[in-house]
């Protein structure tokens, strides 16, 4: 590559660039959770904001795993949301056995370890184990 020395430099450089808001722990839909759950928790009483959050709750299952996680953390004893996140998770769960991926074991068993977590959103996470565990050993 004679008179072009600093090609294969550009193309390293953008492809770093191009993995770096993943470094961080951005993905592509974590804006997309993080808005859908927004408009969850502002459902209040007498059905205030229903229509958005029915839309918001098939946003969340529609993204699969990357909001498997971030839909259980934002369990917070509110019983309106989380009348709304609960069901949510447990349709993402089973979307991403659909799919015929696998439950991210390792990440939840740390979700429900943190006590600091919510106790609920952890007990919906050991449920996803337990039941993932107990029928993978019939299939």
């Amino acid at each position: 590559m004679v008179g072009r020395p600093w090609t294969p430099l550009l193309a390293a450089l953008l492809g770093l660039a191009a993995l770096a808001p993943c470094s961080r722990g951005d993905t592509p839909d974590n804006s997309q959770v993080q808005t859908a759950i927004k408009k969850i928790k502002a459902v209040a009483s007498q059905g205030k904001g229903n229509e958005e959050a029915a839309k918001a709750w098939k946003t969340l299952v529609n993204l699969g795993s990357p909001a498997l996680l971030p839909t259980l953390a934002a369990m917070d004893n509110n019983a309106v949301t989380d009348n709304w996140l609960r069901p949510a998770v447990d349709a993402i769960a089973d979307r991403i056995q659909q799919d015929g991926k696998k439950l991210p074991v390792k990440e939840l068993e740390a979700f429900i370890q943190q006590r600091r977590n919510n106790p609920a959103a952890r007990r919906s996470g050991f449920c996803l184990l337990s039941c993932s565990r107990s029928w993978s050993v019939y299939w």
